[in-house]
């Protein structure tokens, strides 16, 4: 399962406990990127300069996509350090959406 997939599974349920269930059964797998993912996401310690990421509006479809968990990991280092700014940073963002798995982008990265 894809850290998409816990998050679609966590915003299905309104009960507490069914979503800690969920996030245990996560860590229970070893799912680090969910929780790498929301350390980046939770940290008020971590900021990354952009004000608005877009979500892809193309049609859902199956193609995983060749951005990484990795790649994104790279591309929030660059953006936090700010080796990324401006219109370099927008770009870069652009680039990496339009490579990466459409559910994946929209409800992860």
């Amino acid at each position: 399962m894809k850290a998409a997939d816990y998050i679609e599974q966590i915003s299905a349920t309104q009960s507490r406990i069914e979503k800690e269930q969920i996030i245990f059964g996560a860590f229970m797998q070893g799912h680090r990127d969910l929780f790498v993912g929301a350390k980046l996401a939770y940290d008020p310690l971590i900021s990354f300069g952009v004000k608005k990421v877009a979500l892809i509006d193309a049609p859902p479809d199956d193609d995983p996509g060749t951005f990484t968990f990795d790649d994104f990991l790279n591309l929030a280092a660059a953006l936090r350090t700010r080796s990324l700014t401006g219109h370099a940073a927008r770009d870069a963002i652009n680039e990496a959406a339009a490579s990466c798995h459409i559910a994946t982008w929209n409800l992860f990265y």
